[in-house]
């Protein structure tokens, strides 16, 4: 079980289990962009041992599972997700001026 010092800090976490429990995914990224460790979000485990990403799965909230699979990827793989981003951005610029 993830260890987080403050009252406030188990309260981000509990809120981010419900987030994606719920589905919320719009809630699931304002959690996430505001804190200040994305590993302790997503990797703190509920009085069940479970993720929020695991609840996703549980729940059948799909949006939210394939969001957190993909910051994991992404946290897992730097040197292909820069690529894969500039890969993205080269297509765009293209689809821009040659359009």
């Amino acid at each position: 079980m993830t260890k987080i010092g403050s009252n406030a800090a188990w309260q981000t976490v509990f809120v981010a289990h419900l987030a994606a429990m719920e589905g919320q995914l719009s809630c699931l990224k304002f959690i996430i962009s505001e804190s200040q460790s994305v590993n302790q979000i997503l990797g703190a485990r509920n009085n069940n041992g479970e993720t929020p990403k695991m609840l996703a799965e549980r729940f059948y909230k799909n949006d939210v599972f394939e969001y957190i699979s993909n910051i994991e990827w992404e946290r897992d793989h730097p040197e292909e997700a820069e690529s894969m981003l500039y890969s993205e951005y080269a297509t765009i610029l293209c689809c821009y001026y040659f359009d």
